[in-house]
């Protein structure tokens, strides 16, 4: 038969609550030659769902064939156009109400085939009442990042009250965010919450893109503010002895963060306290916050030092500090610990301090240098940790590589084993490849967390044996020389990052989606989005000839 289609383009909200996205009426017509035999056919391409359940595929569709004439409407939203292209797109089977993939097994089948993932084991709850915070946009992709990141709080037992702090909702997105947050997060503990502030991030006449990050001090402030009543005037509150945990919403929990690293080893922490043991401390104290150590050494001060005075004042402790302890002890960055008062004292001079330095030198880490100048100005020396987060593979001495040194290789992307000595919290803002598997924030599909889309496919439990090659999103290859250090580091990234998205993606199907959904793990993305990519780069490429 012959095949014609016509396209109409509008915009509708997405299931996501804060997610507007392009949503395609795609009519398709088939001509069959006069004398045909016809019937009428009609067939529902997904259940009716809840619009706040993540699901982002097919709403609506419709077969008939009458008059010779067989036309297909079919709702696409986002604009993909898969339904006769993709082979890995799921076809319905509607003998078991559920979702097949290519070689035909059901939703249910897929389903019963998953091992789901059990939480860690109890720890007593500390004495000192935790605080673990994130700060976000109102934007829809940071939905899909604090739902994997409760998730993980979930898993890892995380004691005290997890807070996801939300910046520059509308009246409409925050509405949307209440309700969401409330049938899809709270159900996973009553002690997981959402807070709203303005938004801080765009700063006038400044590149938005040197100023998203403001929003992280001001909506810290503003959370101490108005959840225990801080403020300018008033320094001290009942909860100034609780510790406060600052982290990114792309970070996933490996462990608990606790006030106590009692048992945790030496080389937790950064040369200079590995060198003087005398000086570590083993909880956070008033005026002895503790956090990971990042990259930009002295810079914060080395930048500014010529102009200090506009900053912080004439009197501020920050003229007396050295270089030498600018970079030992303030080059600070999430996790950042602190009790409460202190955490709050410091939030309060970060937001003064931040535009300050971003006049001087208006670069996207002038927020970072803020907080360590904040720290700097009130006389917080920080106890700096290499070992709370795994992000760089490259970042050998500022980061918590050390545990991996003595895992067998065969065992890195195996689900089940446990790594001793692991970092606190993986935070996934790199880019990481493995063989055929790649992982980045930036190419995560935004649909993992709804009912049709499939699961990931994860790498074999050998793939740092198995692979001696990195395939990255750009199309790039890394060839990996024998006994590479980077390589294994790739592979325990890319297998957690993907081993907790599934885990996240598992819960929610199992939670909301009772017409039933896809769990064949079968999404790869040079398979599903990679040709895109290829296709993109040798356009360019051209370009270029």
């Amino acid at each position: 038969p012959k095949l014609s289609h016509q396209t109409q383009d509008k915009t509708r909200r997405g299931a996501f609550p804060n997610k507007k996205v392009a949503s395609t009426t795609t009519t398709i017509t088939m001509q069959f030659p006069r004398g045909s035999s016809t019937k009428k056919i009609s067939h529902a391409l997904s259940s009716s769902r809840n619009k706040r359940n993540g699901g982002f595929g097919p709403e609506n569709a419709r077969i008939a064939m009458t008059g010779g004439a067989v036309v297909v409407v079919i709702m696409f939203l986002m604009g993909n156009m898969l339904f006769f292209s993709n082979p890995a797109v799921p076809t319905i089977n509607s003998s078991t109400n559920g979702i097949a993939n290519s070689d035909g097994m059901s939703s249910a089948s897929a389903s019963a085939s998953i091992i789901r993932k059990q939480p860690l084991p109890a720890i007593p709850e500390p004495s000192q009442k935790h605080h673990l915070i994130f700060s976000t946009s109102c934007h829809f992709k940071q939905d899909w990042q604090s739902y994997v990141f409760f998730f993980q709080a979930m898993m890892v037992r995380q004691p005290g009250d997890v807070t996801r702090i939300v910046s520059g909702c509308s009246d409409e997105d925050r509405a949307a965010l209440e309700a969401f947050h409330k049938e899809k997060i709270a159900i996973m503990s009553d002690r997981f919450h959402v807070h709203f502030t303005p938004d801080y991030s765009k700063e006038t006449g400044a590149n938005f893109q040197l100023t998203k990050y403001w929003n992280k001090p001001f909506g810290v402030r503003h959370w101490l503010e108005h959840t225990f009543g801080y403020s300018p005037e008033n320094m001290l509150t009942d909860s100034d002895d609780d510790v406060v945990i600052l982290v990114d919403p792309d970070m996933l929990l490996q462990r608990p963060i606790v006030n106590d690293f009692t048992s945790d080893p030496i080389n937790m922490w950064t040369a200079y306290f590995q060198s003087n043991p005398d000086k570590i401390r083993h909880k956070v104290e008033h005026g002895k916050p503790i956090s990971q150590i990042y990259g930009f050494g002295k810079s914060w001060l080395f930048s500014v030092k010529n102009e200090l005075a506009r900053i912080v004042g004439e009197d501020s402790p920050v003229h007396q500090i050295s270089m030498g302890d600018a970079a030992r002890f303030y080059p600070a960055g999430p996790p950042y610990m602190a009790t409460t008062r202190d955490m709050y004292n410091i939030a309060l001079h970060w937001t003064i301090f931040t535009p300050k330095i971003f006049e001087i030198t208006p670069i996207f880490m002038s927020e970072m240098h803020g907080y360590s100048m904040a720290a700097a100005h009130l006389g917080m020396p920080h106890q700096l940790a290499k070992g709370f987060m795994t992000s760089n593979v490259v970042m050998t001495q500022q980061e918590g590589w050390d545990f991996l040194d003595k895992v067998d290789p065969k065992d890195i992307c195996d689900m089940e084993k446990d790594l001793p000595n692991r970092p606190l919290v993986i935070h996934f803002c790199q880019r990481y490849s493995i063989g055929e598997f790649f992982q980045s924030k930036y190419k995560t599909h935004h649909e993992i967390l709804t009912c049709d889309h499939p699961l990931l496919e994860q790498p074999p439990k050998d793939a740092v044996e198995k692979f001696d090659y990195s395939h990255y999103g750009n199309g790039d290859i890394k060839k990996w020389p024998a006994n590479s250090r980077d390589k294994p580091r790739h592979g325990f990234m890319v297998c957690k990052i993907m081993d907790a998205l599934n885990g996240a993606a598992i819960w929610f199907k199992d939670k909301h989606c009772p017409d039933g959904a896809n769990y064949n793990k079968v999404w790869n993305f040079f398979r599903d989005e990679g040709d895109d990519i290829e296709k993109k780069k040798r356009k360019l490429a051209g370009k270029k000839t």
